[in-house]
């Protein structure tokens, strides 16, 4: 694998585009030997995922699509305009506080052409300092995350 030969690590997670699986991609996955998925979008919480029915040992890393980058900064279709960094600052900062109550997991979706502009950047080192600031907290790869969980 490419990727495996760049970090010199093999890839153990998976994330589909859009969130759109297949019949196959569990499987598959599976198949490869990988640990986790985060491409569905069906809880708050992980969890272990099935496979027709039968326990699969993937952990789902369920994303939170509100507040993935793109549902933030492109546009606000219904109301419609585009959220400002602030907006998105303070939408990040009230789910955190209701995740962290509940002592959940927040997996935010943020990719480098949007979150990692000059006019997003600012926000995102904000809302990791508010993070920061509470305790127990843990920032974890997803590799770490799903094998935390796995044994749960």
């Amino acid at each position: 694998m490419q990727i495996e030969k760049l970090t010199g690590q093999r890839p153990v997670g998976f994330r589909a585009a859009g969130s759109s699986l297949t019949e196959l991609t569990l499987p598959l996955l599976k198949e490869l030997g990988f640990l986790y998925d985060s491409s569905l979008l069906a809880d708050d919480f992980p969890y272990e995922l099935n496979i027709d029915g039968i326990p699969s040992g993937l952990v789902e890393l369920p994303p939170v699509y509100n507040l993935s980058d793109i549902a933030l900064t492109i546009t606000d279709r219904y109301a419609g305009g585009i959220y400002t960094p602030r907006e998105v600052l303070q939408q990040a900062k009230d789910a955190f506080d209701l995740t962290y109550k509940e002592g959940g997991m927040m997996i935010f979706v943020m990719h480098p052409h949007i979150s990692g502009r000059a006019s997003r950047i600012g926000m995102l080192r904000e809302l990791v300092e508010y993070i920061s600031s509470h305790d127990e907290v843990w920032f974890a790869t997803h590799r770490e995350a799903a094998e935390f969980v796995r044994p749960q």
